[in-house]
C-alpha cells in the first residue's frame, strides 16, 4: 500500500484535533468579518515561522 500524501496526513491530524493552534489576537482583530471555520484551519496549518511573520505585520 502506498504511503499517504502529506496533505492526507495533515487532514487526518486535523480531524482528530491534533493541530490546534491559537490565532493571535492582533491577526483576528484585523479581519473585516468573523473568521470562518475553513479560514481558522488555514491558520492552524501554517508553520510557526509563517505565523510569526504574519503576526509581526499587524503589530
Amino acid at each position: 500500500m502506498p504511503e499517504p500524501f502529506l496533505h492526507e496526513q495533515i487532514d487526518t491530524l486535523s480531524q482528530w484535533g491534533n493541530i490546534k493552534k491559537e490565532i493571535p489576537d492582533n491577526v483576528a482583530q484585523n479581519l473585516r468579518y468573523e473568521l470562518r471555520r475553513y479560514q481558522a484551519e488555514v491558520f492552524e496549518r501554517m508553520p510557526d515561522r509563517q505565523m510569526q511573520k504574519l503576526q509581526a505585520q499587524y503589530e
